[in-house]
């Protein structure tokens, strides 16, 4: 092929469009993602090209070049020429038109413009090759000169010329030639342009850089120069040379590069596709990444810095993709710029294809990419300081950097503080710091010798001591922070830099306390996503502020430009680039480090698979950890999708099936007594590392199972009393500070709890019940767990305090693989284990309204139910109530405690379809009933003059204002009144009803005397001082309306009779206590 052009039509990967000079014909060709290459389009048409005719259908086009105006092949397709070969000793150094939505294999240029008149004189073999066109707004906006009036371009000059002028690179002359192509074949000659190649074989512009590409062939080894048009000096508004790159790695240099062209920009980074002059058969295209942001210029020395955090021995189908995402960044921007960094986690909770040999693998790999450095992380920890010292160290080609990890008792560093690095002529220092939170993230034992510092502390200190002077304890010119610590949101949760600042804690410290000397910070640990601007302390401007996620998904850069003799940075970017898709076959063979990675992977998963495959046991559904930002659809939980795999997993606030059933696992593992007898399990939601997916058959293979727990803890028991149980639940709440404010503790199916987020820290958990019954607080309970969490992991310290601690002989992964096999098929539990509960008051009467609220209970494990209904009954009682909705897993309860409740009962929730069952321990006592005349109370009604407009209609009665005789009626009065006592009134002859406790839900219930007279009263309900709360008119009807005898309603028959026949006038006169009608 010898050119190249890329339009992005909004399908697929958009269309390059090539031309061959040898045989005249334009080709379509699309991206196939199953074969992972750019093919010929298939329409018959297109499949074998179509062959280019000059206008009235004859010649032999010497195609060399193709260009799109605006981007679009909706404006037709421009191809440069040499010569007709059917005259082939003859210039004709032509720009064709061409319509490509003609059909037919061939096309017939619609017009022609032979620039034979305002170009050098040519050879047959030295005329057009590529061509580009630039809008003219672009060049208008930059200052481009019109070598014609030496003044600024003015479009207007050259009528009939479009929106553009096309750039054409002719071989004879070296040089590229803006021309104005006009109506009628006319074209006009704007500037002449030298890239200082030896030869032009071809031309692009990138728009979102204004850049203007130059290619040269074997000639210089495929040399390509970038210009930009100068902004002063003396060649201002002229394209100037400003970088030069050198053939894409893994091509021969001696290939006659022809075509390069410049895919759509994204964050600051465009695909390029290169194509030879038949040296492989005519249509063999690579594929790079080049800058495409605003050009920064002058003599700064750029610093392109290439980071992950939080890798995890990702050894899987993406790791090749990962490695050549790296190389494509490094590649782009520079080899002897770039440095490749880790912010910590490379290894541990590892993928078994690395886990299972000790993360050989995951140290390999870095080191074949030329992994410069890297912060030390808290998993680097997993196995004790001895192993990380006397294994992953000496097995690292790269340093493991933590200022802030020291020797007991001392300051005096275990790991190296920082490295330094010469990157094009400047000292570049990376200092390195885990979160201080190390210690209640790994097993105590294994690092009972050191001690964590605080990390911004250390890294000023270290900073200092670069920047002082003094050439004896180190000195940089640049200055990098690596800190194994992060935000708790990113911009997945929608999070800003200035929320996180606000919030406090260690990364609010990170951002705004972290030494003025320090030009970059990228950070870990939380994996969380974000390439931020953060404030420098005591300065104006902002510095880099980055995380990548986590596995490798995303590599983080950072580019600094430095001024060469001060050090300082005068520009940068930040982002964070998504692993790229090109096939591992085409990175492999373009990148070599990435080809020594694609070994290195496919022997590892070779020899995983070969101990993985075995099938240990099985599932029915999908059994996995929390997962945010997801819905519920048709009644189910399912994911949000990122590239068609499920995202969002590891919500560590969230209980999730996964969770409860390890917890499962670990009691049916420990509890024989030789084992140590565990009652409760207990799982820390940060070692859960994987899923158990259904996949096609519902088989789970020892790899599959060993990814869940890939942190082989042993597995202990210990003895805790229900008090220190209860602090435990408690500790869920981490401590001010923490990365993650909440971690949800799995626990066995034996174990059900209630707590109430609102109370004080300490004092939120009310309820718990161990085998269905309530815990007992001075009773001793044996729990089991990972010898992490037992030993005070993730910051729950009470369980250090058990009493005769045992290690099991266990290890997590053996005891986990065998449960799997014995309970085949294992099924999610989506009962929720735990419920928010709140509203239950200290005690409540007979007869008043329970108003409480129940949430929390919806999982989003993926296939959890969206519950819907909650079945509400008191132990002891036989009253049934109606079902209550839950609506987005709340259930807003309000019932009536009915007569029969016992003192001591349960209120009891059972919540559809997912069979969780809340329990909250109830006192009820007697019923209040109306005081009875002349048995004291009610003697003193509000006067008929309190009841005043104002307070009309300030209580509700619920269920409207029509009530019958005998009824008991539940009032609104609010929530500002509960627990208050107060009395209720029906005038107009002042008729007491009694007294009743207002609700935590603001409610009141009275009953209507049995003989009040039907009619319209007015319902008043009191405070305890007598002031009236409010009132309201209400309808008392007869009981005989709704099925009652005269009887019922305390009349005599004959009297029952008058009312009915309706023709006598009945005067009943009604007397309460001592006080006479007025």
């Amino acid at each position: 092929m010898s050119g190249l052009a890329y339009e992005a039509t909004g399908v697929g990967r958009g269309t390059l469009w090539a031309v061959n000079n040898g045989s005249g014909a334009l080709y379509q060709l699309l991206w196939n993602a199953e074969a992972g290459q750019w093919l010929p389009a298939s329409d018959d048409d297109w499949s074998a090209g179509k062959t280019l005719r000059y206008p009235g259908g004859g010649g032999a086009v010497d195609a060399e070049g193709v260009g799109l105006v605006g981007g679009s092949s909706a404006n037709g397709v421009y191809v440069s020429t040499e010569r007709d070969n059917a005259a082939s000793s003859v210039s004709r150094p032509s720009v064709l038109l061409f319509d490509v939505s003609a059909s037919g294999t061939e096309l017939t240029a619609s017009a022609e413009w032979n620039l034979v008149d305002i170009l050098p004189t040519l050879s047959a073999n030295g005329g057009l090759e590529g061509i580009a066109w630039i809008p003219d707004a672009d060049l208008t906006a930059r200052g481009f000169l019109d070598e014609n009036t030496r003044a600024a371009y003015d479009p207007a000059r050259y009528a009939g010329h479009g929106d553009g002028l096309f750039f054409v690179g002719v071989e004879g002359t070296a040089r590229i030639y803006a021309v104005a192509l006009q109506e009628g074949g006319a074209a006009s000659l704007v500037a002449t342009i030298d890239p200082k190649l030896a030869l032009v074989a071809e031309v692009a512009y990138d728009a979102a850089s204004g850049l203007l590409y130059a290619v040269c062939d074997e000639a210089c080894d495929g040399e390509i120069h970038a210009m930009a048009i100068a902004q002063s000096g003396p060649f201002a508004g002229t394209f100037q040379n400003v970088a030069s790159y050198a053939n894409p790695a893994g091509m021969d240099d001696g290939i006659a590069n022809e075509g390069f062209a410049i895919g759509t920009c994204s964050n600051g980074v465009a695909p390029t596709f290169y194509a030879d002059d038949n040296e492989t058969g005519g249509i063999s295209l690579r594929e790079g990444l080049i800058y495409c942001g605003a050009y920064h210029g002058g003599d700064d020395t750029l610093i392109n810095l290439l980071n992950i955090n939080d890798f995890h021995g990702r050894i899987d189908g993406n790791t090749v993709t990962f490695a050549g995402t790296i190389e494509q960044l490094r590649a782009a921007f520079g080899e002897q710029n770039t440095l490749f960094l880790s912010a910590g986690d490379n290894i541990g909770a590892s993928l078994f294809a690395s886990a299972y040999v000790g993360d050989k693998p995951t140290i390999d790999v870095l080191g074949a990419l030329d992994l410069a450095a890297s912060a030390v992380g808290n998993h680097e920890f997993d196995k004790g300081l001895t192993d990380l010292l006397e294994r992953v160290v000496p097995a690292s080609a790269f340093p493991i950097l933590g200022a802030n990890v020291y020797e007991k008792g001392t300051q005096t560093p275990v790991l190296p503080e920082y490295a330094t690095f010469e990157v094009d002529g400047l000292t570049v220092a990376v200092i390195g710091a885990v979160t201080e939170e190390t210690p209640s993230l790994v097993s105590p034992g294994g690092i009972e010798t050191i001690d964590f510092g605080d990390p911004v502390d250390v890294v000023n200190r270290v900073a200092g001591q670069l920047t002082d002077g003094d050439e004896g304890n180190g000195e940089a010119d640049v200055i990098i922070a690596e800190y194994h610590e992060g935000s708790v949101d990113g911009v997945k949760e929608g999070a800003s830099i200035e929320e996180e600042i606000a919030a406090g804690g260690a990364f609010a410290r990170i951002v705004t306390e972290t030494s003025a000397a320090v030009d970059a910070i990228f950070t870990g640990h939380t994996h969380k996503e974000y390439a931020w601007d953060g404030p420098i302390p005591g300065e104006d401007g902002t510095r880099p502020v980055l995380q990548t996620g986590s596995y490798g998904e995303n590599i983080g850069q950072v580019r600094l430009w430095v001024d060469p003799l001060t050090g300082d940075v005068t520009a940068y970017d930040v982002r964070n680039v998504a692993r790229t898709s090109t096939d591992d076959g085409v990175l492999a063979a373009a990148f070599p480090r990435v080809a020594e990675v694609k070994t290195i992977v496919d022997a590892a998963l070779a020899d995983a698979a070969e101990v993985g495959s075995q099938e240990i046991g099985s599932v029915s559904a999908d059994i996995t950890t929390a997962f945010a930002g997801g819905s519920y659809v048709d009644g189910v939980y399912v994911p949000k999708l990122k590239d068609g795999a499920p995202d969002g997993r590891d919500n560590r606030a969230a209980q999730s099936t996964l969770g409860n059933l390890v917890a499962d696992s670990l009691v049916a593992s420990l509890s024989d007594p030789l084992r140590g007898g565990a009652e409760i399990g207990l799982v820390n939601p940060g070692g859960l590392r994987n899923e158990l997916y259904y996949g096609e058959d519902g088989l789970i293979t020892y790899a599959e199972a060993n990814a869940v727990l890939p942190f082989v803890n042993n597995l202990w028991t210990t003895t805790v009393t229900g008090a220190q149980f209860k602090a435990v639940l408690e500790q869920q709440w981490q401590p001010e500070g923490a990365s993650r404010p909440y971690l949800q503790l799995g626990v066995s199916e034996n174990v059900f709890y209630t707590y109430d987020a609102s109370r004080a820290k300490g004092d939120r958990i009310t309820g718990i019940w161990i085998d269905g019954q309530p815990i007992v607080m001075d009773a001793e309970y044996r729990v089991g767990s990972f010898n992490f969490l037992l030993q005070g992991g993730d910051n729950f310290t009470v369980l250090a305090e058990g009493t005769d601690t045992r290690d099991s002989g266990l290890i997590d992964r053996d005891a986990w693989i065998a449960y799997l096999d014995k309970n085949k098929p294992v099924t999610p539990d989506f009962a929720s284990r735990s419920a928010q509960i709140t509203g239950v008051p200290a005690s409540i009467a007979q007869g008043q309204t329970l108003s409480v609220t129940v949430s929390g209970v919806n999982l989003t494990s993926l296939g959890a139910p969206q519950n819907t209904t909650a079945l509400v009954s008191l132990t002891g009682s036989d009253e049934v109530f109606d079902p209550i909705a839950v609506v987005d897993g709340i259930a807003q309860i309000d019932v009536i405690v009915p007569a029969d409740a016992p003192v001591n009962t349960e209120l009891v929730v059972n919540i559809e379809p997912s069979g969780t069952v809340v329990r909250s321990p109830l006192t009820v006592t007697g019923t209040l009933e109306p005081t009875d005349p002349g048995a004291g109370g009610g003697s003193n009604p509000p006067a008929e003059g309190d009841l005043t407009p104002q307070t009309e209609g300030a209580i509700t009665p619920q269920g409207g204002t029509t009530v019958e005789q005998g009824q008991t009626v539940t009032i609104t009065v609010g929530t500002q009144y509960a627990g208050q006592t107060v009395e209720g009134w029906l005038f107009s002859t002042p008729t007491y009803l009694g007294s009743a406790v207002v609700s935590a839900a603001g409610t009141a219930s009275f009953t209507i005397p049995a003989d009040m007279p039907v009619g319209t009263h007015r319902l008043v309900v009191t405070d305890s001082t007598g002031a009236v709360i409010g009132w309201v008119y209400v309808q008392v009807e007869a009981l005989a309306a709704t099925g009652g005898t005269a009887e019922s309603l305390n009349l005599l028959p004959w009297a029952a009779g008058a009312l009915l026949l309706g023709g006598l006038a009945l005067v009943v006169i009604r007397r309460r206590g001592t006080r006479t009608q007025p």
